[in-house]
C-alpha cells in the first residue's frame, strides 16, 4: 500500500474521516484513533499533538509547536511543517525548517543541493534527511571505519594472551580443553559506529522512496560485523570529537538528531517511528547561530554568551530550605558583552506578532521576563530585544519602554527575525548613542 503523507502546519486539526477517502486534514479512522491514544500514552506525541473537540467538526486532534514526523501507520505518516508567512507553499517550510536543523545540528545539508530525484517525486522531510546522511556515511567509508584495541576475555580452544587462573579453574575445571583467557583485539567496535549502524538500521526500516532504501541495504552489509548500538544516549556521550576522529565530525550531529532525541513508538505489535523537533528551542538556537556568524571576528570584541554554554550568575531567589541558588536561576537566552559588562539582552520567541492588534499579540509574560532581565543585568546600551518571526505585516522593530522605581529607563523591541534571508528587520530604526550604533550595524549585517 503506497504512503499516505499528511502535510499541516503548527496549531492545524485533523479530524477522523467520515468516507472512504479521506480530505486533505483528515485521518483513516484507524490512524486517527492510534494517534489520539498516543496523545495521552505518549510522552513526546503528548506534546505535539491535544486532542479535544472542535466547533462543528467533532473530535479532532490538534497538533502544537513541535515540527517533524510521525508515522502512526504503515502507510500512514504525517509532517508537521512550521507555521511561517510564506502562503501555501510548503516546500518552502519544509526547506526553512532543513536549514535551521541543519544548523543547530551542525549537519552537511544543503536544501538546494539535494539530489534531483527528491525533487521528481513526493517525499517527506525523511527523505530528505536520509540522502544526505547516507552521503556522508559513504565518504567516511571510503576514507575507512576507526578501530581500536579492545580488552575482552574468553573461554577459547586455545590459550591467547593471559591466562585468567582463578576464573580458568571454576570454569574449565571439568573441560580442560577449554582456556579462560584476557587478551586484546583490534576491532571496529566502537561507540561511534555503533551508533552508525543503528541509525542506518533505522533509517532502511521507515525510509520509503526506493533509491534511499537501496543505499541505505548496501551501506548496512558495511556495517554487519559491528554491533547494534544498546544505548544511544550513552554512546553519544561517549562520542570522540577529538582531532583524530575529525572524520566522524559531521555525522555526530546526524545521530544525535536521528537517534538521541526520540524513542520509537510502539503500540501493541506495531512499532512506528517519530522525529519531533520543539520549534521555540529550533528558533532559538538558530537565532543563536546566526548572532555568533554575524559578530565572528568583529574589532570591537563582542561576544555572544547563550544559556547552553555558559551561567550567568543572577537569581531571582534563593531557596532558603536547602541553600541552594540554582532552582531560581535568571537565564537569558543571549547576552552581548564586552569584558564582562553587559551591552545588549537579547530573547527568541516563536511566536507571531499582530500589529494589528493591541499589544502587538505580546504576551505580559514576556514582557515581565524581560522586565526581570534588564532589572538585574543592566545592559550599557539600555537596550532588549525581543526576537520573533517576520511576517507579512510586521517588518520594522517596535520599541517598547520599560521603567522601574529608580526611573531607569530601558527600552525593549520586538525585532522581525528574517527566516528566508536570515536577516534582523528594521534596526536601522532604532535610536541609540553613537558607541552602540556599530553593534547594532554588525548584528543587522550593515557592516558586513
Amino acid at each position: 500500500m503506497p504512503m499516505q503523507i499528511k502535510i499541516i502546519r503548527e496549531y492545524e486539526h485533523l479530524h477522523e474521516a467520515e468516507f472512504e477517502t479521506p480530505g486533505d486534514d483528515e485521518l483513516y479512522s484507524s490512524c486517527f484513533k492510534r494517534l489520539r491514544d498516543l496523545t495521552t500514552d505518549h510522552e513526546v506525541i503528548s506534546k505535539a499533538f491535544t486532542a479535544g473537540k472542535v466547533k462543528g467538526r467533532g473530535f479532532s486532534i490538534r497538533a502544537t509547536s513541535y515540527v517533524g514526523i510521525v508515522q502512526v501507520s504503515e502507510s500512514t505518516q504525517i509532517e508537521i511543517l512550521p507555521k511561517l508567512d510564506l502562503g501555501e507553499n510548503d516546500d518552502n517550510a519544509r526547506d526553512i525548517l532543513l536549514k535551521m536543523l541543519a544548523a543547530v545540528y551542525q549537519l552537511q545539508l544543503d536544501p538546494l543541493a539535494l539530489p534531483a530525484v527528491l525533487e521528481h517525486e513526493k517525499v517527506t522531510l525523511l527523505e530528505c534527511l536520509v540522502s544526505p546522511f547516507l552521503t556522508e556515511v559513504e565518504k567516511l567509508l571510503r576514507i575507512g571505519l576507526r578501530a581500536q584495541y579492545l580488552r575482552v576475555q574468553e573461554n577459547e580452544p586455545f590459550l591467547r594472551g593471559k591466562l585468567l587462573i582463578a576464573d580458568n579453574m571454576r570454569l574449565n575445571n571439568i573441560n580442560h580443553a577449554r582456556f579462560y583467557c584476557e587478551y586484546d583485539i583490534f576491532s571496529q567496535n566502537r561507540p561511534e559506529n555503533r551508533l552508525l549502524h543503528s541509525t542506518l538500521e533505522m533509517l532502511h526500516r521507515y525510509c520509503r522512496l526506493a533509491s534511499n532504501k537501496q543505499r541505505c541495504y548496501r551501506l548496512l552489509q558495511e556495517f554487519a560485523h559491528i554491533p547494534r548500538s544498546q544505548d544511544a544516549r550513552t554512546d553519544l556521550d561517549a562520542w570522540d570529537n577529538s582531532h583524530d576522529n575529525r572524520h566522524y565530525k559531521t555525522l555526530f550531529g546526524w545521530c544525535h538528531m536521528l537517534l538521541g532525541l526520540n524513542p520509537s513508538l510502539k503500540t501493541g505489535k506495531t512499532l512506528h517511528f517519530s522525529l519531533l523537533f520543539p520549534m521555540e528551542k529550533l528558533f532559538e538556537c538558530y537565532v543563536t547561530h546566526i548572532l555568533q556568524k554575524k559578530l565572528a571576528g568583529n574589532k570591537q570584541h563582542w561576544q555572544l554568551y547563550d544559556q547552553d554554554k555558559h551561567r550567568f550568575g543572577k537569581w531571582l531567589a534563593n531557596d532558603t530550605s536547602t541553600e541552594k541558588d540554582d532552582a531560581f536561576a535568571l537565564i537569558p537566552d543571549m547576552l552581548i558583552k564586552t569584558q564582562a559588562q553587559t551591552q545588549l539582552l537579547l530573547d527568541a520567541k516563536w511566536k507571531k506578532v499582530q500589529t494589528s492588534q493591541s499589544g502587538y499579540n505580546i504576551s505580559q509574560a514576556d514582557l515581565y521576563q524581560m522586565f526581570t532581565y534588564v532589572h538585574y543585568f543592566q545592559p550599557q546600551s539600555r537596550l532588549a530585544f525581543l526576537i520573533y518571526p517576520k511576517t507579512g505585516n510586521f517588518k520594522a522593530a517596535i520599541g517598547l519602554e520599560l521603567t522601574n522605581k529608580r526611573h531607569d529607563t530601558y527600552t525593549v523591541y520586538a525585532v522581525p527575525f528574517d527566516t528566508q534571508q536570515d536577516e534582523f528587520c528594521g534596526l536601522e530604526q532604532i535610536e541609540t548613542t553613537p558607541e552602540y550604533k556599530p553593534l547594532l550595524d554588525c548584528i543587522s549585517g550593515a557592516n558586513s
